[in-house]
């Protein structure tokens, strides 16, 4: 199983995995009465996760935002958590977002995580190629949002809050300037995974979720 740094949903501390998401589904294993520990989930880049759930059998990533483009790609579990994504910029910018054209129509320079599904929803409204600036993390974006070398991060909000405050940046500089999507995330697993170990965790967690 892998995962990345998504605070508060999943992330690492202290050498253990940990987050909302993380502890659900653990406790969904143990009602299953699966063999499926902390020890077992990796944390990486979200690019390098993806891609090993796309291509290993009997491999899961979380927390995935389910999509259309992203629904044949994996078998499902879920849901876990509904989040909403946003643009935000630094609290005192003058930066006003009515739709996504209003990215490219004023040039604005957004970060975005390689291979997060803010990257495609935006590429999927329209936003160019040359609008968009990737890293491996969202404190990165963060960073470059601070020292002004981009002007907008797009992500999930709370996340964003969360990391910014565990890393010494003062979350009362960031503004939400607009809400570009939302939707259910979910454990994503390969297709050759063992139906009936998904099938187990998936009614584990609808007990759970009752």
């Amino acid at each position: 199983m892998y995962t990345e740094n998504y605070p508060p949903y999943n992330y690492e501390q202290n050498g253990t995995i940990q987050g909302v998401n993380t502890e659900l589904l653990l406790r969904a294993a143990r009602r299953a009465k699966l063999d499926i520990n902390r020890s077992d989930i990796n944390v990486v880049p979200w690019a390098r996760a993806f891609s090993a759930a796309r291509n290993n059998p009997d491999t899961c990533v979380y927390t995935t935002m389910r999509t259309v483009k992203r629904e044949p790609l994996f078998t499902w579990v879920g849901p876990l958590v509904n989040t909403e994504k946003v643009l935000v910029a630094l609290r005192g910018s003058e930066i006003e977002i009515d739709s996504l054209q209003d990215v490219q129509r004023k040039d604005y320079l957004v970060g975005v995580v390689i291979e997060d599904v803010c990257e495609h929803l935006l590429r999927r409204g329209g936003v160019p190629e040359d609008n968009l600036q990737g890293s491996h993390s969202a404190l990165l974006n963060l960073r470059k949002l601070k020292r002004g070398r981009i002007d907008l991060v797009a992500y999930d909000e709370l996340t964003l809050k969360y990391v910014a405050g565990q890393n010494k940046i003062d979350p009362s500089i960031l503004k939400t300037v607009y809400v570009f999507g939302s939707g259910d995330h979910y454990l994503a697993c390969n297709p050759r995974t063992n139906a009936t170990v998904l099938n187990r965790l998936q009614n584990a967690l609808d007990e759970l979720n009752r």
